[in-house]
């Protein structure tokens, strides 16, 4: 092989490498109003959490879903439009998709730039419905995702997981409890017929006698 050779498939090879890297960086398709990104709070800062602030990322059916966020999260005193969503691709620009929950919750920002608790504020009251969702903080209460907002968890890829309550185990028959009497009412019988024919029998070997 020679050196012009070497020089072509060394260019290929970069050409390659370039073109991975490229598609494997956050928004290297994306036009400059829809970067893909899924929070702009720096990751950890907004969570779903129990009603004590401790962070969940499985909640059952009959659980109620809270959030808290870091202090400084947001301007004190300001408003937050907070969505629970299904799982979807935050994107600057784009629409905050249809709130799950019932509508979404207004809270107001603590003078720590966060929110009061415990017990911290609830977004999604039981019962839950099965499925992959995110809570996302709506900063300037516009509608869309922009770079003052954030989504929960957004580096794992999916704010919190509602489980599916397991299948009913199924039940062979229905237990009836026996009545005592009934169950003995045969044995009286029995014993009844036995002492009347043994009544007769004493009789008649009385008269033979």
């Amino acid at each position: 092989m020679n050196k012009t050779q070497k020089g072509l498939w060394g260019a290929l090879l970069l050409g390659v490498v370039v073109l991975l890297l490229a598609a494997m960086a956050p928004g290297a398709w994306a036009t400059p109003n829809q970067n893909p990104l899924r929070q702009t709070l720096p990751s950890g800062d907004v969570n779903a959490t129990d009603p004590t602030g401790v962070i969940k990322n499985l909640f059952q059916v009959g659980e109620s879903v809270h959030v808290r966020v870091k202090n400084g999260s947001f301007t004190p005193g300001s408003q937050v439009d907070v969505y629970v969503v299904v799982d979807d691709l935050c994107t600057i620009g784009k629409a905050i998709t249809a709130d799950v929950s019932g509508g979404m919750e207004t809270l107001i920002a603590n003078a720590n730039g966060a929110f009061d608790g415990p017990p911290f504020p609830q977004v999604w009251a039981p019962p839950l419905v099965p499925g992959n969702y995110d809570v996302v903080f709506d900063a300037n209460r516009d509608g869309l995702f922009n770079d003052t907002d954030g989504v929960d968890d957004a580096v794992l890829g999916t704010g919190f997981v509602v489980q599916a309550p397991p299948p009913p185990v199924p039940v062979g028959g229905i237990a009836i409890l026996p009545n005592r009497f009934e169950l003995l009412a045969p044995w009286v019988g029995l014993a009844a017929l036995i002492g009347v024919v043994a009544v007769a029998a004493v009789v008649r070997l009385r008269k033979q006698a």
